[in-house]
């Protein structure tokens, strides 16, 4: 039987991989290693950014596709970038993990930074930015939107919180779904992303 699945999507995953290529190969005959400068920088971002169109980029083609895949509900700047390894984060990115006291090894352990000690309102202005550009904001930064009422949280958190089996009564009264009996290492990677978006990580889990 045809998969059509993998018939509908593989135009975008050979688009997304030749545009990056093409993209990148450019930053190359700037500079052979990424990061160094800032021309090369903006082609490795723009490269991250097409490998999106790549639904298949670093996963079993055989695998199925998620429901959130071209939405992008749970990627990105949403899941505040923790789905991503330090190598692929896009420049700008990387370098506000930088500002806020981050580099390769804390980033991909998830480690915690002395930034992160700080409420949200002892932030420098250049901190409080750079979280901005990670996907934070004041109630995911402090409270991780238990500060909010259902009606309240950000469309992108309310949609986070339904997936993990959330509904207004439970989120209004403190009451957790059966994720939240889980250890971090036990859950699925879209129960993580999902987490990531209100807040949690693994060593605050």
């Amino acid at each position: 039987m045809v998969n059509l699945v993998n018939v509908m999507t593989k135009p975008y995953m050979m688009v997304g991989n030749i545009a990056k290529s093409c993209l990148c190969g450019v930053g190359d005959l700037v500079d052979d290693t990424c990061g160094r400068t800032s021309t090369r920088g903006v082609c490795c971002g723009a490269g991250a950014a097409l490998s999106t169109l790549n639904p298949f980029d670093g996963r079993d083609e055989s695998e199925p596709l998620r429901p959130n895949l071209f939405g992008g509900t749970f990627q990105g700047k949403n899941t505040k970038y923790e789905d991503h390894t330090w190598d692929r984060l896009p420049g700008r990115v990387r370098n506000a993990a930088k500002t806020l006291g981050m580099d390769q090894a804390t980033w991909d352990a998830q480690g915690w930074t002395v930034c992160e000690d700080k409420s949200w309102y002892d932030l420098t202005s250049d901190e409080k930015q750079a979280a901005e550009t990670l996907g934070w904001d004041a109630s995911a930064w402090d409270y991780r939107y238990e500060d909010k009422s259902w009606n309240e949280l950000p469309n992108h958190a309310q949609k986070a919180a339904e997936s993990l089996g959330f509904n207004q009564y439970m989120w209004d009264n403190d009451t957790w779904p059966a994720v939240g009996e889980k250890y971090w290492g036990e859950m699925t990677n879209d129960e993580k992303k999902a987490l990531h978006v209100l807040g949690y990580y693994s060593y605050i889990w």
